[in-house]
């Protein structure tokens, strides 16, 4: 939503396919609509360490991100030509290493922390501090409808499979 700003449900397709007892899909992609531009999410159970991914297309950049690993890649979109296809690939590679560099270095030092423990002490902070809290409700109140859109949508593609 940052990103695209308000979003329409499009499609979600979900499966179970693995053995896990606990899930009952573990195979799960989404697309998303907005004005801005289309958004996929992509989560998988049954991927080597977990799979969470999200892609954002837009008409100049586009954004690659791996949840669990938090590589973040940013490509370009446009005119394909031998030139800038070789670039790009450059570029790619120089922000995955850059990223596993910085993952790796903060995770030494203890720095490395996921989104959800970011958020989480952050909003501490807030209600310590008593400051805005790091997500606005009405942001919240707009995920959380996002993501009742999903779950409805989940449930009628594990019908239909």
């Amino acid at each position: 939503m940052a990103f695209l700003g308000n979003l329409e449900v499009v499609e979600v397709y979900a499966r179970k396919l693995g053995n896990y007892e606990w899930v009952s899909v573990d195979e799960l992609m989404v697309i998303l609509e907005s004005e801005k531009g289309i958004g996929t999410i992509t989560a998988s159970c049954n991927w080597p360490k977990g799979g969470a991914t999200f892609d954002l297309f837009r008409r100049k950049r586009n954004l690659h991100v791996s949840i669990h690993s938090g590589l973040l890649i940013e490509y370009g979109a446009g005119k394909e030509t031998r030139p800038r296809r070789a670039l790009d690939n450059l570029s790619q590679s120089y922000q995955q290493l850059a990223c596993t560099a910085s993952i790796a270095f903060n995770t030494l030092l203890d720095k490395h922390h996921s989104g959800h423990h970011t958020l989480i002490e952050k909003l501490a902070e807030s209600i310590l501090n008593d400051t805005a809290p790091p997500v606005p409700g009405e942001e919240g109140r707009e995920v959380v409808k996002v993501l009742e859109k999903i779950d409805a949508l989940m449930k009628t593609s594990l019908r239909r499979a």
